[in-house]
């Protein structure tokens, strides 16, 4: 009886990330991989990166910074997020919050990275002793970048057809993972961590290769530690929206 086929995303050392059909099959992902392997799983998308757990000590060739970071957000009423926003300034802090609007905010339908906002606590509106007041906000998928908000929303001067708010909240990023791993590693599709693989759906395919499109550079000191040199990715802020 023939083994189940899945198509997977493979990345292979100095080299661009590549769809692969594999077996379904431990045999068959020890193969790719150069031996016994370890994963990391991504519950938000799904994901788990099989790669070879003793490929650096083994002294395979570096592949890859694997990273996974852990994401807290805290939800609160915008009048708790301005109060946030004016403690971290009057403070000589600047954080980060976000604001997401309802549907029908808007006369056409727009995706949620579209209707929520990025903004920062260092705008006029929330700093003390300013001579204007005004909030600008870029939306997470960068479509609309910069835009006045205080004058679009209901909350502040939008009037009373003004954008709605949804939801306020802030996000706290944890380092979690960040090793670097050797030989061939697989980004495969585990959907509802059944621990069976599925084929990889394009969205993900497209969003694990352009983080994993550039190789990292590494050196290797005389004592057999391992630098990152000149990295091509930034850190990740799992997995960015």
């Amino acid at each position: 009886m023939s083994k189940k086929k899945v198509y997977a995303l493979l990345v292979e050392p100095n080299n661009k990330p590549k769809i692969t059909e594999l077996e379904e099959d431990d045999k068959a992902i020890k193969e790719i991989v150069g031996g016994e392997y370890d994963s990391i799983y991504y519950p938000d998308d799904e994901v788990a990166i099989l790669y070879n757990k003793n490929g650096v000590k083994d002294g395979y060739t570096l592949n890859r910074v694997i990273r996974k970071t852990e994401i807290n957000e805290q939800n609160m009423s915008y009048t708790e997020l301005k109060s946030l926003f004016r403690k971290a300034e009057n403070e000589g802090k600047h954080i980060v919050g976000y604001i997401t609007f309802t549907e029908d905010s808007f006369d056409k339908e727009y995706s949620l990275e579209s209707r929520t906002y990025v903004i920062c606590s260092n705008n006029k509106a929330f700093q003390s002793g300013m001579g204007g007041y005004s909030i600008y906000g870029s939306s997470v998928d960068k479509t609309d970048p910069m835009a006045r908000l205080d004058r679009c929303m209901k909350d502040e001067h939008g009037g009373a057809d003004g954008w709605r708010i949804e939801r306020c909240y802030t996000r706290e990023v944890t380092p979690l993972v960040d090793m670097i791993v050797a030989d061939n590693f697989l980004v495969c599709y585990v959907p509802n961590e059944k621990y069976t693989v599925e084929d990889i759906p394009q969205e993900l395919v497209d969003k694990y290769f352009k983080e994993f499109e550039k190789p990292d550079n590494f050196f290797r000191k005389a004592n057999g530690e391992i630098a990152v040199i000149n990295e091509n990715r930034k850190p990740r802020d799992d997995m960015e929206r």
